[in-house]
């Protein structure tokens, strides 16, 4: 493994993560004009972010750290230098926004999707879009099924976004 893509970037609002061939990025409000970038270890970052529904605030210190303040929880994450994380090519398209309480659906149906390795098709959440439904997360372990929709906007696309259950959970 790429150690550099165990780490997601934060850079002018926007928070990437990719394995050099795709690319997913979500953009992020402040309320400041302060800026900063660089590569923070996502494990740590997840971790520290896993259910929160407020504020977050994160900050650069110039130890190599980002402190990373939930309001109950404040956490110093090591960070390296935003140009030693890979070249992100420019988005070729953008499928929408999920909004609050969508994050909670992927979670649980991250729960529904399989451990089982030998069966890749089946360890995604499947981010399904069309017109009419909206967006609505999928996901099954050959047993159990999870379907439920997703609150944001989208564009219709052909085929659904396979999002790792392990990113997720």
């Amino acid at each position: 493994i790429i150690p550099i893509v165990q780490n997601v970037l934060v850079r002018d609002y926007e928070v990437t993560a990719g394995d050099l061939e795709t690319f997913a990025t979500v953009g992020l409000v402040s309320d400041t004009d302060t800026t900063f970038a660089a590569a923070i270890e996502h494990k740590p970052l997840l971790a520290a972010l896993k259910g929160i529904k407020g504020t977050v605030t994160l900050t650069y210190n110039h130890n190599g750290t980002v402190k990373v303040d939930t309001g109950s929880l404040v956490v110093s994450v090591p960070a390296m230098p935003a140009a030693d994380y890979p070249l992100v090519p420019a988005a070729e398209r953008s499928i929408g926004r999920v909004y609050d309480g969508g994050m909670e659906v992927l979670y649980t149906a991250a729960t529904f999707a399989s451990a089982d390795e030998k069966r890749p098709s089946l360890t995604s959440v499947a981010l399904v879009t069309d017109n009419e439904q909206g967006m609505e997360a999928v996901s099954t372990d050959s047993y159990r099924l999870y379907k439920r929709g997703v609150a944001g906007t989208c564009e219709p696309q052909d085929d659904p976004m396979l999002i790792p259950a392990a990113a997720l959970k």
